[in-house]
């Protein structure tokens, strides 16, 4: 029902600030209902809207409860992310390993995202010895 209302406001309202509020609605969403509505906004979005998507999927990343992150990473196939994108993503996935390799929440990142070939194991290294 959140998607389908999604879509039906994304449909009737094309100005910027209607985007805005749209990603503000997906941003309130969890589980399975944010992904699929990120799917549906990858989708349609503009390239000028892209910078938007990559953002909400970073904040989804870095703080919302690890089922609906696992959910979304397991719908990102879908969304049809450049490798730039994909990288930027990825860094805000980090914070899961912190606790070990013993997390299972953290299993279920990497597992998910060995899926579409991705080593998270390698992105958090590079980035901590970026820091």
């Amino acid at each position: 029902v959140q998607v389908t209302a999604l879509v039906l406001l994304k449909d009737y309202n094309e100005n910027p600030k209607d985007i805005d509020e749209l990603l503000s609605l997906i941003d309130s969403f969890n589980g399975m209902a944010k992904a699929n509505a990120l799917v549906k906004f990858s989708l349609t979005c503009s390239s000028a809207n892209r910078v938007l998507l990559v953002n909400t999927l970073e904040k989804t990343f870095s703080s919302d409860d690890p089922n609906t992150v696992i959910n979304v990473i397991e719908k990102l196939s879908s969304m049809n992310l450049s490798n730039e994108e994909y990288e930027k993503i990825f860094r805000s996935l980090c914070h899961f390993g912190e606790n070990g390799q013993d997390d299972p929440n953290w299993k279920m990142i990497k597992y998910d995202l060995t899926k579409i070939n991705i080593n998270i194991d390698k992105i958090c290294t590079n980035l901590e010895n970026s820091n």
